[in-house]
């Protein structure tokens, strides 16, 4: 039994509404790919007449803001996480490895980390490809997907996975997952049997599960709300410089003008002389003037940088201080605020959340699909994964930035006032390793350094006390202690 007709036709229905959700998503996902101009000049054409917006126009500052921001909150997957097999065998981290090389996991992931942060949402699906027998792992931006929940109980509970393809003519196909059943449809909700075939799909879902992991940033809404103070931010900058550039044309130029001249002998050239006489027969005397704009530009680039930190600020990031934006400093000051942002808090919590996304993946990957592709004859690689073995993903810490040196320096006198130990200490500078690595790491310094005898001057030049540093403290050669400025 597939999806009910009843069912498509509210998913038909559910689409139709959600059209402008997914307007907003591609226009953010635009912007992001780079695409900003087209908008910064709707948005000009919308508020200047139009001989204004034919010549800023030609002065446009598409200064685009939203690749550097999403880049600075999406940093968790900077640093590949480590991964590990909790009660399993060696066979099960040997097939955890194989699909981390074939998969370029980390690389996807940190796809969806950029949908997450820049539009709220995002889908992670692994596949089999059907063509060349090897698995794969895309990430789906929320203008491609939706979810919807039928469950009473727990409505934030994704019980049907939407995927859609427009095509020509408005012909839109869906395809429809649940636990259970996988169905293809128009959009008038019936279903597309032949398609069905040529996808080896007879309506049941094999695997048992949902063949994708939802991320969401909402906790009350099983479809976040857009941020509509997203794209209006974004083209703050652009829009506001732009309108500069305008008026510092204006500025350069003097506006002349002539009161009771004889304007047809007036020539208008830098080298230009007017001649101008007296009418004895008039009361009226010949003026020429000048009338000059002024912009105050370093106050509107203070104006525009204290709007970029108060809407930074609302997303919870903590936005950097440079003091006034002047004219030195004008080019690097709104990119500033943003480098020396700190982002803290948020990514703390995008580690908590991910963490629990990637155990949820690694069993839909690991103990539903893989099995099936196995039984099925479709994976290369044969082996299963234990029933009890479990996937445990640990993520680099979301400590405040701080150059290696610094870290150093701090840890060295923990150690040295005895609030910790050497090994917690290197431990703490090599948070990627598990405890079995960092008690060969120690056994290893100890042999390079005459098995681990401490002298006053193994104190003065290492990181740690009782640890002798290559020659050239701070270089590379230690493997560990290494000013990484």
């Amino acid at each position: 039994m597939t999806i009910s007709e009843e069912t498509r036709k509210l998913i038909v229905k559910t689409f139709d509404i959600l059209k402008p959700y997914f307007q907003h998503s591609w226009e953010v996902m635009d912007i992001y790919e780079g695409n900003l101009q087209p908008y910064v000049l709707k948005n000009l054409k919308e508020t200047l007449s139009p001989q204004a917006y034919e010549d800023a126009c030609r002065r446009t500052a598409p200064i685009n803001l939203l690749p550097k921001i999403v880049d600075k909150m999406a940093t968790i997957y900077n640093d590949p996480p480590m991964r590990s097999v909790e009660g399993g065998t060696e066979s099960d981290a040997e097939l955890l490895k194989w699909y981390e090389e074939n998969l370029c996991v980390n690389e996807k992931f940190s796809d969806l980390l950029d949908l997450y942060v820049a539009t709220k949402s995002g889908a992670i699906q692994p596949y089999m490809n059907y063509t060349t027998r090897k698995p794969g792992l895309r990430a789906i931006q929320n203008d491609r997907f939706f979810v919807m929940s039928f469950d009473e109980q727990d409505p934030m509970r994704m019980t049907h996975f939407i995927t859609f393809d427009c095509y020509a003519e408005n012909k839109i196909i869906f395809y429809c997952y649940t636990d259970t059943d996988i169905a293809v449809f128009d959009e008038k909700g019936d279903l597309l049997t032949a398609m069905m075939a040529k996808l080896q799909n007879d309506g049941k879902n094999l695997y048992g599960q949902i063949p994708a992991v939802y991320a969401n940033s909402s906790r009350y809404l099983l479809i976040p709300k857009p941020d509509t103070d997203l794209i209006p931010m974004v083209l703050l900058v652009p829009v506001i410089f732009t309108d500069m550039n305008y008026a510092a044309m204006y500025q350069c130029f003097s506006i002349v003008y002539a009161v009771d001249c004889d304007d047809e002998k007036m020539v208008r050239s830098p080298n230009a002389v007017w001649m101008f006489k007296s009418d004895v027969t008039s009361q009226k005397e010949p003026k020429v003037g000048t009338i000059k704009p002024e912009v105050d530009i370093d106050q509107v680039k203070n104006y525009v940088a204290s709007q970029v930190s108060l809407w930074l600020s609302s997303k919870g990031i903590r936005p950097g201080a440079v003091g006034d934006v002047n004219v030195e400093n004008a080019a690097s000051a709104i990119s500033k605020i943003v480098d020396e942002s700190d982002t803290v808090e948020y990514r703390k919590a995008c580690i908590e959340y991910f963490t629990k996304i990637e155990a949820e993946f690694w069993d839909l990957l690991l103990k539903k699909m893989h099995p099936q592709w196995v039984d099925t004859n479709q994976a290369e690689n044969k082996a299963k994964f234990s029933p009890d073995a479990k996937v445990i993903t640990k993520f680099a810490s979301a400590a405040p930035l701080q150059r290696r040196k610094d870290l150093i320096e701090e840890k060295k006198l923990e150690v040295e006032s005895k609030f910790t130990t050497r090994k917690r200490a290197i431990q703490e500078l090599n948070p990627m390793l598990d405890e079995k690595q960092v008690d060969d790491l120690i056994e290893e310094i100890d042999e390079e350094n005459d098995g681990g005898e401490t002298t006053e001057s193994d104190n003065q030049n290492t990181g740690i006390p009782g640890q002798e540093t290559a020659p050239g403290a701070g270089q590379r050669g230690d493997g560990i202690y290494q000013d990484q400025e």
